[in-house]
C-alpha cells in the first residue's frame, strides 16, 4: 500500500483501499485512486458536501468517544453512514451519520 501512496502522490492522487476477500490462492480488494486539487481537499467531498451541509468543513476537528477525528470524506452511496473520519491516533478511518458529525462539530467550536 505504501508503494501505491508514494506512487499516487507523486501524480497528485490519493489511495483508498477498500475491504477485501482472500482464500488459498487469492486475495482480491478495491483500490480508489482519486484527484486531489492543490487545496487538499478530494473531489468527492467538494461534490457533495453542499448536499449535507458540510461546505468548507473538511479537515476540521472534532471529539467522539474521547478520540479526537478529522472529518475526511463523504461516500453519498452509504445512506445511513455516509460520513468519513480519520482518527488522529490510529488513522483507522471510521463512518458516521451526517447529524451526528454535524452536532459534533458544533460543539467543537
Amino acid at each position: 500500500l505504501e508503494l501505491l501512496q508514494n506512487l499516487a502522490a507523486h501524480r497528485g492522487l490519493t489511495v483508498k483501499l477498500a475491504a477485501g476477500t482472500f482464500d488459498e490462492g487469492m486475495l482480491q480488494f478495491k483500490v480508489t485512486f482519486e484527484a486531489t486539487p492543490e487545496d487538499g481537499v478530494p473531489l468527492s467531498f467538494k461534490r457533495y458536501a453542499s448536499a449535507y451541509g458540510l461546505e468548507g468543513q473538511h479537515g476540521k476537528v472534532f471529539k467522539a468517544d474521547g478520540r479526537t477525528f478529522v472529518l475526511c470524506g463523504i461516500s453519498p452511496r452509504r445512506r445511513k453512514y455516509p460520513i468519513d473520519a480519520r482518527d488522529s491516533a490510529s488513522g483507522k478511518v471510521y463512518k458516521f451519520t451526517v447529524g451526528s458529525v454535524k452536532r459534533l462539530l458544533e460543539e467543537a467550536v
